[in-house]
């Protein structure tokens, strides 16, 4: 890519954003991709802007949680998902915004898929009242598999380095912190990967 093409590239995605805001609701997907990758590459400071919350109150009026719920919506259900757009229009960004949390905490595939179904099934007081439910149900669980693999992780790794828990975040900060953008992309491929088959082997080992 010549360097003319790139500025080009970074004009059309703070451009698109114009294009899409006066259309909220039917162009959400769109706008948490847009917004993703302002954020992640920095493209704010080609506007002269020090931070992205500033980008998008003072270019677009619009809030920093609203931004990030976009980016969310993209993250959960497009990025780690791989649902089409049109699947996630028809559900709606507020009935996608409240099931969200669950999603992102779900340990398998077909509980994700399940509450993307009644997201899209259930008027919304009835999704409201289901959700309640499994909220709590998820809060009456005494311990989480993921949990406990993080907590077999600190341990091992707290152990090997001879560090606390705070002094082990710092030292794995000071790995990735010469990551470039494409070594990190990789990582999340291979980190996404491997999540799937953690969640797969959870999934079977409950059946």
């Amino acid at each position: 890519m010549t360097q003319q093409t790139g500025i080009q590239s970074t004009q059309d995605s703070l451009e698109a954003v114009y294009k899409l805001r006066n259309d909220l609701e039917g162009k959400f997907i769109e706008m948490g991709q847009l917004f993703a990758h302002i954020k992640a590459m920095k493209l704010y400071h080609f506007r002269g802007y020090e931070s992205f919350r500033d980008y998008v109150e003072q270019e677009h009026n619009i809030g920093l949680s609203m931004a990030n719920k976009l980016i969310k919506i993209q993250s959960i259900f497009v990025s780690d998902m791989d649902q089409d757009e049109e699947t996630l229009k028809e559900i709606g960004m507020d009935r996608l915004l409240m099931i969200a949390p669950l999603v992102a905490k779900a340990g398998d595939w077909a509980e994700k898929e399940d509450l993307l179904q009644i997201a899209g099934d259930l008027p919304i007081p009835e999704l409201k009242t289901e959700l309640k439910k499994r909220k709590e149900a998820v809060k009456a669980e005494d311990t989480d598999l993921k949990q406990v693999f993080v907590q077999q992780f600190q341990e091992r790794f707290t152990s090997w380095f001879n560090c606390s828990v705070k002094e082990l975040q710092f030292k794995l900060a000071l790995y990735f912190s010469d990551f470039k953008d494409q070594d990190l992309e990789i990582v999340m491929k291979d980190v996404k990967l491997k999540q799937r088959a953690f969640e797969a082997e959870v999934s079977n080992a409950d059946r």
